[in-house]
């Protein structure tokens, strides 16, 4: 959410990047954040609690 954050606040995706590389994300294999990996995070609406259940979209609520 760190992500979507930055950018509702007008921040680039480099600036973005740099923030998360800041705070230590990495991908899967341990390997730092590429502008090619956040930005299909950024447009993929599941990553900001929209679902899509045969054909409808649902904003859920991620709970822990």
């Amino acid at each position: 959410m760190k992500a979507f954050g930055k950018v509702a606040q007008g921040a680039s995706l480099w600036q973005t990047l740099a923030h998360l590389t800041g705070l230590g994300l990495s991908t899967a294999g341990n390997k730092p954040l590429f502008l090619s990996s956040l930005q299909p995070m950024l447009k993929n609406p599941f990553y900001c609690g929209i679902i899509r259940y045969k054909g409808e979209y649902y904003r859920e609520r991620m709970t822990r």
